[in-house]
């Protein structure tokens, strides 16, 4: 049976170069937060972990996994939490958009960047940005 990277969750297949907690102790590096001895990762996660000793890097891969699950790609509501949210102006979409930044702000989320994404070329009938991104934060979550 097939291991996963405990970090990246990738599957590890049986002739891929796997790392325990033994190793990252060889190399004085802090172990990932959870991660036991029958825990591996792939050499990816071993060469992020080793050469950034904090392991701060690994900690975020791992987290990441958390967000992903929530996050989706292609909707006007990319991703949404309880402190922020991700908006994505789609070509098409205005009225869409526009209910859910309302929602947004009624919640309680402010608007604090923007992002005017990709820039179309005249040949495409659009010019400026093509999917724009607004990204906000609950106020109160503002210090």
């Amino acid at each position: 049976m097939a291991k996963n990277c405990f970090i990246c969750d990738k599957e590890l297949g049986r002739l891929s170069i796997k790392y325990s907690a033994k190793d990252l102790l060889n190399k004085k590096v802090e172990i990932p937060e959870g991660m036991t001895e029958e825990d591996k990762i792939c050499s990816n996660d071993f060469i992020g972990l080793t050469n950034h000793k904090s392991g701060a890097d690994a900690k975020l891969r791992t987290r990441t996994q958390d967000y992903k699950k929530d996050w989706n790609k292609r909707g006007i509501i990319q991703f949404k939490n309880e402190r922020i949210a991700i908006l994505q102006r789609v070509w098409g979409s205005q009225v869409e958009f526009i209910a859910a930044y309302d929602d947004l702000t009624n919640e309680g989320y402010r608007c604090v960047a923007h992002d005017e994404g990709k820039e179309g070329g005249s040949g495409m009938g659009a010019t400026g940005g093509v999917n724009s991104y607004f990204y906000f934060q609950k106020m109160e979550y503002v210090r």
